[in-house]
């Protein structure tokens, strides 16, 4: 047996543990930033190693390349080596001019794609369709860089630019067409550190579309981020024939194809297909770290009122139909950029990105629990209707839910119904009883009854204080609990209650002063003790994700350092994983392989037969112990 003394020590050294375990964690979060020169015309001019040369484009050339064009466009004159030959010639004057004039370029790097086009489409060897894909990609990226896309010094005029060449920016996919893409930046111009890469390489050029919505108002762009920073490749595609050059006379199309809904691209008229060339990547590492993160995590904390205007819910992209919505929901002093190495990972997945579509939660984390669940939940109404008001896509109704520590507890909540437990826990006379004005029993009406979400068929709760946690009664809950800003709105219901009743209508908790979300995570709070005793909703599943760094100590020691294990275990869970992380290793890839499993199981709608008996399907290693 351990002496007392020797566990309060290991305790101590715990905490410090956890603190270097986020310090490195911030060492090894996931950056992104700009290749340094990356686009500068000395090197772009060089060709990457195809030799050209930067001497001006002369008379000589110029007769040499229209004699060229007028041999291969002529009747059963063009074939693939041929096509080529004149797609490096167009490329070889494209590159004479980035230095000088980059918009004089515009037309060869066009006439270069182009050409590799039609070389993909007559191409009957490997080698020939490889280096076709090959220059047309290179042209394309050129083509985009003159025309002053983006991200460095952006030129407001590239659509006209491009327009003046007879190339027309359209989007292939449907769910694409309404959103504004105010600048096209390639993803290899960034770098992307400490977080796995998921893409692949084929035709086209991989971008990180992005635009500004003007109108935060409209329906259903309130649920979108202001500032979209999407995925995209861009390939060029004449839309006339080659014979006789009748392809000038037709609009050219640089198609933005979306590689979460495609991962093949048509070649020319139907003749084959070959893989769409993506970056999944870059544009989701930009969108979530470029992006009001941690700032709105503490700020949320210590300030919920400040940030209560914010949507309180995102979506990652626009509405797909047909796709089921996951649901992620951070926790205390976070906010939706924690998922972004799950996230990453998850769309990584084919059949994943094939069928679902990610939704992040985002409240102030300092509000009490009510609060921020009535807002999740009306929210959730709220997104429904704007994006499917007739009700006519079931995958809507197959949510699944995925909660960190105080979000798990708030994805619990969305699964029960409250009966009168809740009001119970806050009041010590019957609530029809308390006296209060119209407008407040109205309010906490809706923060104190509520019935599980409907459209939420599955949950995952990780690392999830069910039963609380020591910390928030501790020395460090108490210091943060005593600099949380209580919401206003709280403030005044509770003033006025007290003002018409006394103190004493609350429990003694609520006597003191206005619960936080702190608070409420204490081991001792009634709502608290009051959820964890509610039952779910019947028939839909749940799963634990449990954080034990003291597998080797007695069960009353298992903890994740912020969590005990007991207050994360749920009796009647469809499957219970231990990982010996802290309670800061959501997005470690234990959890994230357990996650993953979990929607491949929603998708088939299968549960372990030994869960159907209502016994926990456990999933951890014997170093890994669990309260059986």
């Amino acid at each position: 047996m351990v002496a007392r003394g020797g566990w309060n020590r290991a305790w101590v050294l715990v905490h410090l543990v956890l603190v270097c375990a986020i310090v490195i964690a911030a060492c090894q979060s996931p950056k992104i930033r700009e290749r340094p020169f990356s686009n500068h015309p000395a090197i772009r001019s060089a060709g990457a190693g195809h030799g050209a040369s930067r001497d001006a484009f002369g008379p000589s050339d110029e007769a040499s390349y229209q004699r060229l064009v007028a041999e291969v466009e002529r009747p059963g004159g063009a074939s693939a080596s041929r096509l080529l030959a004149l797609a490096d010639f167009a490329d070889r004057q494209g590159r004479r001019q980035i230095g000088r004039e980059p918009v004089a370029a515009l037309s060869w790097f066009r006439d270069a794609a182009v050409y590799a086009s039609f070389a993909l489409e007559n191409a009957d060897e490997p080698l020939i369709q490889a280096r076709a894909v090959d220059r047309h990609n290179r042209a394309v990226e050129e083509l985009l860089r003159c025309s002053g896309t983006g991200p460095r010094n952006v030129d407001p005029a590239w659509r006209d630019r491009l327009d003046a060449e007879g190339i027309r920016v359209v989007t292939t996919h449907p769910n694409r067409a309404g959103l504004p893409i105010d600048e096209l930046w390639i993803a290899g111009d960034f770098r992307v550190r400490n977080l796995e890469h998921f893409g692949q390489d084929g035709l086209g050029v991989p971008l990180v579309a992005a635009g500004v919505l003007s109108n935060r108002d409209a329906v259903p762009d309130r649920f979108l981020p202001s500032q979209l920073k999407l995925p995209a490749t861009a390939v060029l595609q004449p839309t006339g024939p080659l014979d006789h050059g009748l392809w000038r006379q037709q609009p050219v199309l640089l198609a933005l194809h979306d590689p979460i809904q495609e991962s093949v691209v048509v070649i020319g008229n139907g003749v084959g297909t070959i893989a769409l060339a993506s970056d999944l990547t870059t544009p989701i590492a930009y969108q979530f770290l470029k992006a009001p993160g941690q700032e709105i995590g503490y700020g949320g904390l210590f300030q919920p009122d400040r940030l209560s205007t914010l949507p309180g819910i995102f979506m990652q992209g626009p509405y797909k139909p047909g796709k089921i919505p996951v649901l992620f929901v951070h926790g205390l002093s976070s906010s939706p950029v924690m998922w972004l190495e799950t996230a990453n990972a998850l769309q990584g997945d084919p059949e994943i990105r094939d069928r679902y579509q990610f939704w992040y939660a985002y409240y102030p984390t300092g509000a009490a629990l009510a609060f921020s669940a009535a807002r999740v939940r009306s929210e959730l109404a709220a997104i429904h209707q704007a994006i499917d008001p007739d009700r006519v896509d079931p995958a809507l109704d197959q949510m699944v839910v995925v909660g960190h520590s105080l979000g798990g507890v708030l994805c619990r909540q969305m699964l029960q119904s409250s009966g009168r437990r809740v009001e119970q826990g806050m009041f010590t006379r019957p609530f029809e009883k308390v006296m209060m004005s119209s407008q407040t029993r109205q309010r906490l009406e809706q923060l104190l009854y509520f019935e599980p979400v409907p459209s939420i068929r599955r949950a995952v709760f990780i690392m999830a204080p069910h039963r609380g946690s020591n910390v928030a009664s501790g020395l460090i809950g108490r210091v943060t609990t005593a600099l949380v800003q209580r919401t206003r709105e709280i403030e005044l219901y509770r003033d006025e209650i007290i003002g018409l009743n006394g103190p004493e209508v609350f429990s003694p908790v609520f006597q003191r002063r206005p619960p936080s979300s702190i608070d409420n995570l204490e081991p001792e709070s009634p709502i608290l003790n009051v959820l964890a005793e509610l039952p779910t909703a019947p028939g839909v599943p749940y799963h634990s994700v449990i954080g034990n760094l003291f597998p080797e100590g007695p069960p009353s020691r298992w903890s994740d350092g912020v969590v005990p294990v007991a207050s994360a275990q749920l009796d009647g869970a469809v499957s219970e994983l231990v990982v010996r992380k802290s309670h800061f290793g959501a997005n470690s890839p234990e959890v994230v392989a357990e996650v993953r499993r979990i929607l491949h199981l929603h998708l088939n709608d299968q549960v372990s037969p030994t869960a159907q008996n209502g016994t926990v399907a456990r999933h951890t290693d014997p170093a890994r112990p669990v309260r059986r």
